[in-house]
């Protein structure tokens, strides 16, 4: 009799613990990915914000330029380009790492540029330059303009936007060509003869098409310069419509994929319905927790994506490790456990 009491007993005693180490870990699966999913998808959102403050930076320090010599224009009387010479526009282009900089008369036309072969150029298409000239105001913002446009500043601009488009796995299936436009940052600040008075403007402009230097200080002050499994954790982006411009996002040759297409479902969510997109994405070839959010121009036009993401397979792994590490303890309680209910029933 003894013998068999013992027996149930200890069953007793194993049964209850198995359905707590079950119940344990069910919860504990659940509650460990929920975190580590949780985690990444703060970490985009966080360098999604750092990366939209960046850019909105680079047009605020392009305005403060420009509103500089727009005010020094203004108060040195006479005509919008009296005292001003190609040489020193040069200069402060230079110096502020502007790809354009030139004067707009009142009409609408390059009354002096720092380079090239724009003299006389219209450029009263622009947006920001007709409300800097309509409001007195100065204003700045992303612009599409066509590539041509950019050769007759400088032939290197022209080079340099011009992209050969390629698909990839998931993205849509457009004919394959190259870019026709360029993504610039323009600002345009007014030059005053009296209050309420505008003469003329002062027009700067940044090419985004091969410049890295963005997408890298983002990375850089977010991510650092960590890889992972040979890929860098972190990766930022501009895209120009649905085309990477400006990322280091990396291709099977290890080279930037600059030309590569954003994957379908992206495309429909942030450039076709203009929603913001956080969650696993294919980036080329490599799964990534990504956040994407569209770019708008000056008429509030969506013209591209911003993008930033970190490798899904880091915290993949992280979340394996966990659980492994978790499941080990709760065997060993278990066995504990065990060992415990046969004391306890003898």
């Amino acid at each position: 009799m003894d013998a068999p009491l013992r027996t149930k007993i200890m069953l007793a005693f194993v049964g209850v613990a198995c359905v707590s180490g079950l119940v344990t870990v069910l919860t504990g699966t659940g509650l460990l990915n929920y975190m580590v999913v949780h985690e990444a998808q703060r970490r985009v959102e966080l360098a999604l914000t750092t990366a939209r403050a960046t850019l909105h930076r680079e047009r605020l320090s392009s305005q403060r330029v420009t509103s500089v010599i727009a005010n020094w224009s203004t108060y040195s009387g006479g005509g919008p380009v009296d005292g001003l010479s190609a040489g020193f526009l040069e200069k402060l282009r230079a110096e502020n790492d502007f790809d354009l900089l030139q004067i707009i008369d009142a009409r609408g036309r390059v009354a002096l540029t720092a380079r090239g072969a724009a003299l006389g150029r219209d450029v009263s298409n622009s947006a920001i330059v007709r409300a800097a000239l309509a409001d007195g105001r100065a204003c700045s913002d992303l612009r599409l303009v066509p590539i041509p446009d950019l050769a007759a500043e400088s032939p290197d601009l022209a080079d340099q936007a011009v992209l050969t488009i390629r698909e990839t796995a998931h993205s849509k299936q457009f004919p394959e060509g190259q870019l026709k436009e360029a993504m610039i940052i323009e600002t345009a600040s007014p030059i005053l003869e009296a209050p309420g008075r505008v003469i003329g403007v002062v027009r700067s402009a940044a090419l985004l098409n091969r410049d890295y230097s963005l997408v890298d200080r983002v990375r850089e002050n977010v991510f650092t310069t960590s890889t992972y499994q040979g890929r860098n954790l972190g990766t930022v982006t501009i895209f120009q419509d649905d085309v990477r411009i400006a990322t280091n996002v990396t291709d099977e040759r290890g080279a930037r994929a600059v030309g590569t297409r954003v994957s379908a479902e992206v495309y429909d969510r942030v450039l076709r319905d203009g929603q913001l997109w956080i969650g696993p994405a294919l980036v080329v070839d490599t799964w990534y927790i990504s956040a994407y959010e569209p770019l708008r121009d000056f008429d509030n036009r969506i013209i591209g994506i911003l993008y930033v993401g970190v490798i899904k397979q880091r915290y993949d792994d992280m979340r394996h490790s966990a659980l492994l590490l978790f499941l080990a303890i709760v065997a060993l309680a278990l066995l504990l456990s065990v060992l415990m209910a046969r004391f306890l029933a003898g």
